[in-house]
């Protein structure tokens, strides 16, 4: 340990023993179980038990804790990361005060070359599936942000993170932890809670068995707490109950504590940490000295923890759809923007707006597991074999890899099925005017944006696809492992890419769905594995590009992954039916983007699906299948968690069959291009009544 080191070590001793007499006092006001009463401030004890009720913490109730206690505690630890040295040595623990700053101790990262040749890591923890930590790993960025406070006065260092360096996981996965100063935060006597990487090890918390016992009497910005920590939990969080981070952990000092209130010797360690109150309060006099674009970054985290605690957080819910004027009586509203369509009698569905309310059969539901992402076989290394100085297993890429050379696409290919041409400009012009541009004039029915295998026309007004139209070649299929992006069958990884072709104002960005992950995924429109045939390169570009957010769409967890609803159908059409007879599909799919949408802040959720099937029959001649599927019962349910069902189960969906002539209507799009080969059929006798949609009643009924 270096002289510095020891310099805090003695300033912190010096403070511990100043508090003992406080710590004992607390102690027995802890042991007679009237923990409050070890507050000395009797205003702040009193703020305390309005807010969380005194009844809560005192007598033979001082153990019962709200459910949310324990899933709120692991949402806040998320936030948690582990800070390392290039080599992968651990250094400390930290967290993100907002969504680009993360903080640690002055003594855990020292100067801002020290932070240039660290990098962080989430999700470093052994809670979730068995086997090695699932983590993502992010380079520190001080040229962009660094402010630090000197390790002998409040010991804190805050810097930007930078690049993702591995692993799947977005950086506004983890959330953040507002730095609040108010004054009802703790009290002493209460419990403290601790989520760190003692040892480096994979995240552990610390809870019930630990209180908060002091604060230095000269200064009062410094908490002392009994609690289990040691080397590497340096900037750790210390919360409260309400998981609030109330100090930032710098130092620990085992037994320093030796004997209970009773005399029994009980080794103790007494920790101390800087409390988040007065950090904020110098932070609000550093922000009036920075550039200002660090101001800004750093007044963004200081507005964050104001608001904390003060308002009840909204629910967040999906809206219930809201039906224009005119949809009864057989009026119905012109495909458009969410609640900004024309009226018009000239389409008439059947019995008012029956035809609208889809209904699905009983759930029964699978979660894909999520596997392989960012791990570090962690331990030190030869320096010489690197002139990086990073660890050998953090130097490597994206598993998925998007080329940026668009190019070299194909893109969809109009007569891909034999005696069948499918012009993508006449299927959207019906709705050019609201078709997103592109960055390099193109605008209309023409700004049609090109990938391997299939292409994607974009709704500006609705920010997702009118439309993915996609070939599929299944003599020249080529099936790609999902984790690594090679020709192999495996499990998926997500990694989402924007499109350097549009205006990413024109397409759902990540804060959305990470706002509402809740409820919605990011539901692929062309399916991962539909356009991965020709020759492996083709194959590993096509995998790439599905994941561009141009082809994904808000669905519910699951509407998206159970294999009853959307992607059984895709499942069936493909694996069971195209792959097995070898033969050519085009397949044409997107949300119904008319004014029937379930609001979630600036994005009107669909409440439906379409696809088009086409395909050549035995006898060479066209056909034309149009499917509906519908979301809408589902929305109401937050996201669970259950077991996966096997790959080889046949998949069993409920959607429906649509006449194509429905289909334009409710699409607003044009489908006269093939409509004479739609296989749809009036079932007998309802000729007068036919709504146009028929459910599908067995696997017969889909080709």
């Amino acid at each position: 340990m270096g002289t510095k080191h020891t310099d805090l070590e003695s300033l912190v001793r010096q403070r511990l023993e100043e508090s003992r007499a406080q710590r004992e006092e607390s102690r027995t006001c802890i042991y007679k179980r009237w923990p409050l009463l070890a507050e000395p401030d009797k205003n702040r004890a009193l703020k305390v038990a309005k807010r969380i009720g005194a009844e809560s913490i005192q007598d033979d109730t001082v153990d019962f804790l709200p459910s949310w206690f324990l899933t709120l505690g692991a949402a806040r630890a998320k936030a948690v990361c582990i800070v390392r040295s290039g080599r992968g040595e651990a250094l400390g623990s930290g967290f993100l005060i907002s969504s680009r700053l993360v903080i640690t101790n002055h003594h855990v990262l020292e100067d801002p070359e020290a932070a240039k040749s660290a990098f962080i890591e989430f999700n470093f923890a052994d809670d979730a599936p068995p086997g090695p930590p699932r983590t993502t790993g992010f380079f520190l960025d001080p040229d962009r942000f660094w402010l630090a406070n000197s390790y002998e006065n409040l010991d804190f260092a805050i810097v930007a993170v930078g690049e993702r360096l591995g692993g799947e996981a977005q950086l506004s996965d983890f959330g953040h932890l507002p730095l609040s100063d108010r004054a009802d935060k703790h009290a002493l006597g209460l419990h403290a809670n601790v989520v760190q990487h003692p040892f480096g090890k994979p995240r552990q918390v610390v809870v019930r068995e630990n209180r908060f016992l002091a604060r230095d009497a000269a200064t009062q910005r410094c908490l002392h707490y009994s609690a289990d920590t040691a080397e590497g939990s340096s900037g750790s969080p210390v919360f409260n109950d309400a998981w609030e981070v109330v100090a930032l952990h710098h130092w620990g000092i085992p037994y320093l504590d030796t004997v209970s209130v009773n005399g029994i010797p009980v080794p103790v360690t007494v920790n101390e940490g800087i409390r988040i109150s007065v950090i904020v309060e110098q932070l609000r006099k550093d922000v009036n000295t920075l550039p200002p674009e660090q101001a800004g970054l750093l007044q963004e985290a200081l507005d964050l923890g104001a608001t904390e605690g003060k308002v009840e957080p909204p629910v967040r819910a999906p809206g219930k759809p809201e039906r224009p004027e005119g949809t009864r009586g057989g009026r119905t509203t012109k495909p458009g923007a969410c609640g900004a369509g024309e009226d018009t009698t000239s389409r008439q569905p059947a019995s008012g707006s029956a035809a609208r309310h889809i209904l699905m059969v009983p759930l029964e539901v699978t979660v894909r597991a999520l596997e392989g992402s960012f791990q570090l076989a962690h331990g030190p290394r030869d320096a010489g074999s690197d002139p990086t100085g990073l660890h050998p297993s953090v130097r490597f890429s994206e598993r998925i890899r998007k080329d940026p050379h668009y190019g070299n696409r194909n893109g969809f290919q109009s007569d891909f099925i034999d005696g069948l041409s499918v012009d993508l400009r006449d299927l959207v012009r019906p709705r050019a005017d609201d078709v997103a541009p592109l960055l390099d004039g193109t605008t209309g029915a023409d700004a049609i944006l090109h990938y391997q295998n299939f292409s994607v026309v974009m709704c500006g007004s609705r920010r997702m696809a009118f439309f993915t139209a996609t070939n599929i070649d299944a003599r020249r299929y080529v099936e790609i492992d999902r984790d690594t992006g090679e020709p192999k069958v495996g499990p998926e990884g997500e990694s989402w890419f924007d499109d350097d072709r549009m205006d990413p104002a024109y397409y759902i960005g990540q804060s959305w769905y990470s706002d509402w992950s809740d409820y919605f995924d990011r539901g692929h429109l062309t399916r991962r594995t539909d356009p991965t045939w020709g020759t492996e390169l083709q194959a590993v570009r096509a995998n790439a590009d599905t994941y561009h957010r141009t082809n994904c769409s808000p669905q519910h967890f699951r509407f998206n992954q159970s294999i009853r609803y959307w992607q059984g159908l895709e499942r069936y059409v493909l694996e069971f039916g195209v792959l097995p007879s070898k033969e050519r599909l085009t397949v044409l799919t997107g949300p119904l983007l008319d004014d029937y949408a379930s609001q979630c802040d600036d994005v009107a959720v669909p409440l439906s699906f379409w696809k088009v099937l086409l395909r050549t029959d035995k006898d060479g001649t066209p056909k034309a299948s149009a499917f509906l599927v519908s979301q809408e019962a589902l929305l109401d349910e937050p996201r669970r968690y259950v077991r996966r069902a096997s790959d080889t189960q046949v998949p069993k969906v409920d959607p429906f069959r649509c006449a194509l002539s429905k289909l334009a209507e409710m699409t607003g799009l044009d489908f006269s291009a093939f409509a004479r080969y739609d296989t749809f059929r009036k079932r007998k006798g309802s000729e007068s009544t036919d709504t146009g949609l028929h459910r599908v009643a067995d696997w017969g009924d889909v080709l």
